[in-house]
């Protein structure tokens, strides 16, 4: 049975949409009992100490599964100055807090899902300066170029029989993403970090209706298959037959492809006809989304994958390479390095801001719980991640060095570094 953490936020002026929220969680458990474990937040409902700071021991929404956001009349009231953002400035209250809090969850993991609803009100003079920080709010997220863009719209309501039929609605179809889907996808191992717009890009394309294959093409160690694989992990909702890795092994042939589908969908391959006609028949009428992974060396499978396409309509298929198969009718996505930070950039926001020094940190506090990027290494930090050309197998592999150096004895030794390639290759890191 698969768990749901819903974290339900808002100031306390829409406490009756809160207990109708939680009403439609209760409701929906009903709907989904067996398959999926709905487990709402409300801060209400938390055993919190009386303290001034009791926003600290709400656990963090990037963590949850599902963020509701309901907004009133009010944002809400101040936090203290243990809560600031980066850049130093203050949260104007707990729901803003909390709001910022998932959105860059959802940036960085691509998680928690979003739903936003602000109740229309008649404004008073007694709360037209809340009201102004609740349309400055959703001026900021919603309607700026800077704002939320493809993480979601907010949607109005009057009355609160109004908020609880949306609510129940457009919750149920986020819940039914949640649903066990038949894959063979491993789980993650590490966090996948930034991003989020490519894999908007990419699911978008193998999502539409006259694409069947999509080839993601770039530079190796650009993190195409770690893209394709988080992307197809959010897609699993969208194949009601499954997702499915198809994983070839260094140096394979093309002859190899059929029975390693055969493996990786569970097909039971017998000798009374060719691999790849049984395969066929087994995929006629699924509606299955295929990940191949490994194809550089099976130059010979284009034919294969256009056979397959033509014998199942429900089929689609994403894989990863240098170059594009050149199939007809395939779909090509170039996945960029991440980025690096401006030949500029002096302050520590701006360089922190750079996808490639975010990975490098992340991976740096795997070997080495106490880094830290500050205004001592900031800058050498950059420099390996540009020398590395935002490559982020060269930076995972350079930042697990710190195990046993600095990062400035890291910057020296780039060039000499070896590493093993996907074929067990020693090659250096940096190539010659």
């Amino acid at each position: 049975m698969n768990r749901v953490r819903i974290f339900i936020s808002s100031p306390g002026d829409v406490a009756g949409e809160r207990q109708r929220a939680l009403q439609v969680v209760e409701s929906l458990q009903q709907t989904f009992d067996g398959t999926l474990k709905l487990e709402p937040l409300l801060w209400e409902q938390e055993p919190l100490l009386a303290t001034a700071d009791f926003q600290s021991q709400i656990r963090s929404p990037a963590d949850f599964d599902i963020f509701a956001t309901i907004i009133g009349s009010r944002l809400g009231s101040p936090l203290g100055p243990q809560f600031t953002r980066r850049d130093g400035t203050l949260y104007a209250s707990g729901t803003e807090f909390e709001f910022e809090m998932a959105v860059a969850g959802y940036h960085a993991n691509g998680k928690p899902d979003m739903l936003f609803y602000r109740k229309m009100v008649t404004p008073d003079g007694s709360s037209s300066e809340q009201l102004e920080k609740v349309s400055s709010f959703f001026d900021k997220w919603f309607s700026s170029p800077d704002g939320l863009g493809r993480i979601g719209s907010y949607h109005e309501f009057k009355h609160t029989d109004e908020f609880e039929n949306l609510f129940a609605a457009h919750l149920q179809e986020v819940l039914r993403r949640f649903l066990p889907r038949p894959n063979n996808l491993p789980a993650p191992i590490s966090s996948f970090l930034g991003r989020v717009d490519l894999i908007h890009q990419l699911s978008d394309l193998v999502l539409r209706d006259d694409v069947r294959l999509v080839t993601l093409t770039g530079a190796t160690g650009a993190g195409k298959s770690r893209l394709a694989l988080r992307t197809s992990r959010g897609l699993l909702p969208e194949f009601a037959d499954g997702v499915f890795l198809v994983r070839l092994q260094p140096g394979a042939h093309a002859e190899s492809l059929p029975a390693t589908i055969a493996d990786a969908i569970e097909l039971a391959l017998t000798g009374d006809s060719p691999p790849m006609e049984q395969v066929k028949a087994a995929l006629t009428d699924r509606e299955l989304l295929l990940l191949l992974d490994g194809l550089e060396q099976a130059e010979a499978a284009a034919p294969l994958l256009a056979d397959l396409l033509e014998a199942s309509a429900g089929l689609k298929i994403l894989t990863s390479r240098n170059e594009p198969l050149g199939v007809s009718g395939e779909h090509t996505l170039t996945v960029p390095p991440l980025t690096l930070p401006k030949n500029d950039a002096s302050s520590l926001q701006d360089i922190q801001d750079a996808e490639a020094v975010q990975l490098f940190q992340e991976r740096a506090r795997a070997v080495r719980d106490d880094f830290e990027l500050n205004a001592d290494n900031a800058a050498t930090v950059s420099e390996i991640c540009r020398q590395l050309g935002g490559l982020p197998l060269s930076i995972e592999r350079a930042a697990s060095r710190l195990r046993s150096m600095s990062v400035t004895k890291l910057l020296r030794s780039l060039a000499s570094i070896k590493v093993k390639d996907e074929t067990g290759k020693t090659v250096y890191l940096i190539p010659r």
